[in-house]
């Protein structure tokens, strides 16, 4: 460790002490394990867990994906002949290219298709693993696992052998000789057996299971039509059944391919859903382990329905961008789960949003991944589209990862958001304070109000900014020092002033990978400074 990271520690940790012994009211901890609720509940108890941070919500409501090239250029070829199997002394070499993914990993028949992490060459940029194969006859897939915590399943790009196997779907396939040799697939004989077959159906997909105050227990599925033809339309769908709320929530997405490899789609969707506004990055799994262990539900829900028309463009994950227009009725949802399951404390009202008809054009752009990005958020509702809002809603944000030494780096983001004009309505103004947003303070408690109007909800306008130290090899036990700071404003025309805002800071211990278990000693950085505050998360913090 490098003595400038001793020195931040110890700095740290007599900071927080110093605070805690300077407390008029003594020191104990408020275990805050997530952000939900709202400051007039002074029974409030937090956990803030899908990928966590500020790619909780995925950029894309469904998750059809841009294809592979295949064949045409000289590079392409040699890329692939590059990353082809290779049998070695009885080991079977297999190499998967690296387009800045999590992880890789390996699943095998003879394996039971249990997966095996394959290991990265940070200088040839491909991941790697070496098997001794217990067949003759080879079958295998990839896992690939995105930053953002999304899996794909692939087959190998680098050869033509695959088949269809039950419950697996198409895999690849390898023949090895008795003297160890690979006998490489027949090209045409593969591709007459992929154009009879010409696209994946599948009705049970991804089952997810969630558990929320207006609908109870909501399990769904995303039933996925997909042709292989790369100009040829695709499907993608959500249906969820709410059993408490005996309420269908459903979506579906129709994708016209506009470029060879998908990166540019035109897309029609209709739904009608149960909706919400991520404002904390808290993601799925936290959220339902918030409620099923602390009754509460971190997000405040709402009936979207209607139709949107646009254009999407992925280059490679590292340039995302979106372009439609939405016709959206908006409809508030009681809560109707009370007691919560097993009968201990009432989840907390659901609040209302303003209702109505609003008829919008939504943009988003991110360039860059998820821990290195540039991001543009906006959207616009006037009346004269026949809307009953009237705003333009902007946000911007900067985000980055600085390495500083082997095993240390800095992660750090900015972010401003306000509406240009009009007024926005309930469901989207800007809430700080809390998980995701300003650590150690209450869910929505930082906010500048109007004078006359202490009860406002939420803000036109607001600035965040966070930083985190940490020390330490990703995937083993590591130290974070951290800063929050920001302002939510109720007013959109408010001067921001940076002697205004609320700031906290604290030191965190991870477990694992950036996105595994972690937990966070908070104290508010404030003159009157309350207590300091213990915080859990399982997902990365930002």
């Amino acid at each position: 460790m490098s003595r400038f990271g001793v020195v931040g520690i110890a700095a740290a940790i007599l900071v927080l002490l110093g605070s805690v012994s300077s407390s008029n009211s003594g020191s104990h901890f408020e275990l805050n394990l997530g952000s939900g609720g709202h400051p007039s509940h002074s029974h409030h108890r937090s956990w803030g867990f899908e990928a966590g941070g500020d790619d909780a919500i995925p950029f894309f409501d469904h998750d059809v994906e841009v294809l592979r090239p295949r064949g045409g250029l000289r590079r392409l070829r040699d890329r692939r002949s590059a990353q082809r199997p290779r049998m070695h002394e009885g080991m079977l070499r297999l190499r998967y290219l690296d387009r800045g993914y999590a992880r890789v990993l390996l699943q095998s028949e003879d394996r039971d298709w249990q997966r095996v992490e394959m290991h990265r060459r940070e200088g040839d940029r491909v991941w790697e693993i070496e098997i001794p194969p217990a067949e003759d006859v080879f079958r295998y897939r990839f896992v690939v696992e995105y930053e953002d915590g999304r899996e794909r399943f692939r087959v190998d790009p680098s050869h033509t052998g695959r088949e269809r196997v039950e419950e697996r779907g198409w895999v690849s396939v390898l023949r090895i000789d008795r003297d160890g040799t690979l006998q490489w697939p027949d090209s045409g004989s593969w591709r007459s057996e992929w154009s009879e077959d010409s696209y994946d159906l599948d009705f049970v997909r991804e089952l997810q299971v969630d558990y929320q105050r207006v609908d109870g227990w909501l399990v769904s599925t995303r039933p996925r039509f997909e042709s292989r033809s790369r100009w040829s339309p695709m499907v993608a769908s959500t249906v969820g059944y709410g059993f408490k709320s005996d309420r269908w929530t459903t979506a579906v997405y129709l994708l016209q391919p506009l470029s060879p490899r998908r990166e540019l789609r035109a897309v029609l969707a209709a739904y009608d859903r149960t909706d919400f506004t991520d404002r904390t990055g808290v993601s799925g799994f936290e959220n339902l382990f918030s409620t099923l262990l602390f009754r509460e539900d971190n997000r405040d829900h709402y009936r979207r329905r209607g139709a949107s028309l646009g254009l999407e463009a992925d280059w490679r994950r590292r340039a995302l961008a979106r372009v439609e227009f939405r016709w959206d009725d908006y409809e508030s949802l009681p809560r109707i789960v009370r007691a919560g399951w097993g009968g201990r404390d009432d989840f907390l009202p659901n609040l209302p949003v303003d209702e109505g008809r609003m008829r919008s054009l939504f943009v988003r752009i991110r360039i860059g991944d998820p821990l290195r990005h540039f991001f543009v958020g906006y959207e616009w509702s006037a009346p004269a589209w026949s809307s009953d809002f009237d705003f333009q809603q902007l946000m911007l944000r900067l985000r980055t990862r600085m390495k500083l030494g082997r095993a240390n780096h800095l992660d750090f983001r900015v972010q401003w958001a306000g509406n240009l004009a009009g007024r926005l309505p309930l469901q989207k103004r800007y809430l700080l304070g809390g998980i995701g947003t300003i650590r150690g303070y209450r869910y929505q408690s930082v906010l500048q109000g109007v004078q006359g109007d202490p009860a406002s909800y939420g803000g036109e306008q607001m600035i965040l900014a966070t930083a985190e130290y940490v020390l330490g090899d990703e995937g083993s036990l590591q130290l974070a020092l951290f800063g929050d700071t920001g302002m939510a404003y109720v007013d959109r025309r408010a001067a921001i002033d940076p002697s205004e805002w609320k700031s906290s800071a604290g030191i965190g211990v991870i477990l694992g990978d950036m996105d595994g278990v972690r937990l966070d000693l908070i104290r508010t950085l404030d003159s009157d400074a309350g207590d300091l505050v213990l915080q859990g998360r399982w997902e990365r913090a930002f």
